[in-house]
C-alpha cells in the first residue's frame, strides 16, 4: 500500500506521464479558470501568491505568467522537483519550495493571498480550520477549493462539505467569505446552464454546491 506522500507522488507523477505536458496543463487550467478568475479580481498583477499543496505546480506557473510573483510549497522533494522542471519547460518565473503546510511560518505576513486547490478537505475539521488558520496568517486572502461528490475522481479520505459548511470553516478561521464558486458542471447542471442567465446558473451551483469542485475566497478579519 502506498504512504500517504507515495499516493500524491504517483498521482501527480502518472498524470504528468500520461498527457502531453500542454495537454495535461490546459486541462488543469480550464477546470480552476473560476478561481483564477477570482484571483485577479482580489489582487493585482505584480502581487504575492502562496499556492500551498502546490503539486506539479501548473497554477503557480500560470500565475507567474499573469505577472504575479507565485510560490508554490508541497512537502515531497520528489514532486517539487517536477514542479521546477515544467516551469523551466514553460520559462516560468514561479519559485517552488519543499514545505509542509503545517509549517508556514517563515512565510507569515509575506504574501496578498494564499491559494490551495484540493489540500484542506484530507484532514479532521478542526485540522483544517488550522491549516485555513495558518494561512490566513500567510495572506490577508485566502481562496480554497475542495472537491463534491460529483467529482469525476475516486473520493478516498476527503471530507465533501457543502458551500455553507465549508464557510463556516473560513468564519472559524478567523476568517470573512467574499466569494463563494464552483469549478465544472455536474450532471443535469448542464442542463440548467441552458435555461438559466449565467449569473444566475453560477449562484444556483454556488448555492447547492451542485459541482465537481467548490471553493471560497475568505479575507482575514482585522
Amino acid at each position: 500500500m502506498n504512504s500517504p506522500d507515495n499516493r500524491w507522488r504517483n498521482y501527480f507523477l502518472e498524470h504528468t506521464g500520461r498527457k502531453a505536458l500542454l495537454q495535461n496543463a490546459y486541462e488543469h487550467w480550464s477546470f480552476r479558470w473560476p478561481a483564477y478568475e477570482q484571483i485577479f479580481r482580489r489582487v493585482p498583477p505584480g502581487s504575492r501568491i502562496l499556492d500551498v499543496g502546490c503539486g506539479i505546480g501548473f497554477s503557480a506557473i500560470l500565475l507567474a505568467g499573469y505577472g504575479y510573483k507565485a510560490v508554490g510549497v508541497d512537502n515531497d522533494e520528489t514532486i517539487i522537483e517536477e514542479a521546477r522542471t515544467i516551469g523551466s519547460h514553460f520559462n516560468s518565473d514561479a519559485v517552488f519550495e519543499v514545505r509542509s503546510a503545517f509549517e508556514l511560518d517563515e512565510y507569515y505576513d509575506q504574501f496578498d493571498m494564499t491559494i490551495s486547490f484540493g489540500v484542506v478537505e484530507h484532514f479532521d475539521r478542526e485540522t483544517t480550520i488550522g491549516l485555513l488558520g495558518r494561512q490566513a496568517r500567510c495572506a490577508p486572502f485566502v481562496l480554497a477549493t475542495i472537491p463534491t461528490a460529483h467529482s469525476s475522481d475516486p473520493i478516498t479520505d476527503e471530507r465533501l462539505y457543502t458551500t455553507g459548511a465549508f464557510g463556516r470553516l473560513f468564519f472559524a478561521a478567523g476568517l470573512k467569505t467574499v466569494a463563494k464558486f464552483t469549478l465544472g458542471d455536474a450532471g443535469s447542471a448542464r442542463v440548467l446552464k441552458h435555461l438559466l442567465p449565467p449569473v444566475l446558473y453560477r449562484a444556483v451551483k454556488a448555492i447547492c454546491s451542485y459541482a465537481p469542485g467548490i471553493g471560497i475566497v475568505g479575507q482575514r478579519n482585522q
